[in-house]
């Protein structure tokens, strides 16, 4: 007996700015007949942005305590 069929498809994109803000973006796409028919494919996004807060010039005194620091924010 032959196993299920299953394809996937992904895709990423990173852009990045001033080396300081980041924004990321992928998306992923599942079919498989496991699935009921009319809902063979899956479609799954997501978007992340960051801010490097240490790359910042009113950081610079406080590079000999904390050397890197970065907020991220991701939506899955």
């Amino acid at each position: 007996m032959l196993p299920y069929r299953k394809q996937s498809f992904v895709a990423r994109g990173t852009y990045g700015y001033d080396g300081r803000y980041l924004l990321e973006a992928s998306m992923g796409m599942t079919g498989s007949e496991n699935f009921a028919a009319g809902y063979r494919w899956g479609l799954f996004p997501s978007v992340g942005v960051a801010w490097w807060l240490s790359h910042e010039k009113f950081w610079e005194p406080l590079e000999q305590t904390v050397s890197k620091l970065k907020f991220r924010y991701e939506w899955v």
